[in-house]
């Protein structure tokens, strides 16, 4: 790891007590890779890998269900939508989308002023 991205991803305390769990900078492939321990890096990077696919299939099966359809979280395709951005058409290409963050209350900016990350899941355990 070079310098600039130890510094990138170095999280101090107050930092860390804002971040919501799924802070891509709290994944334990990279504390491993910056302790230089890259066998132990790979392997949790593969297993990060595999438990996001699982949660995806998992996903999937629960917005075909009957008791998730109509829920304000199903897609337009019956995938989960993002938490902190919208899907909009691009402002000049026809066909294409670009992804807005929200903003108001339950926005990213506004949950860690708060330090809510409440009914968020950890994606790095």
């Amino acid at each position: 790891m070079t310098e600039v991205g130890l510094m990138v991803n170095y999280i101090n305390g107050d930092l860390r007590r804002q971040l919501p769990p799924t802070d891509t900078r709290l994944r334990p492939d990279l504390r491993l890779y910056e302790q230089g321990k890259f066998r132990g890096a790979d392997f949790e990077k593969l297993r990060m890998i595999q438990a996001g696919e699982q949660r995806k299939k998992e996903s999937k099966e629960l917005s075909s269900s009957q008791s998730f359809k109509g829920s304000q979280t199903a897609g337009e395709q019956g995938h989960l939508k993002g938490r902190w951005f919208d899907e909009c058409d691009h402002p000049t290409i026809k066909d294409a989308k670009i992804y807005k963050m929200k903003e108001g209350t339950g926005s990213y900016w506004e949950r860690r002023q708060r330090k809510d990350w409440k009914n968020i899941a950890p994606l790095f355990n």
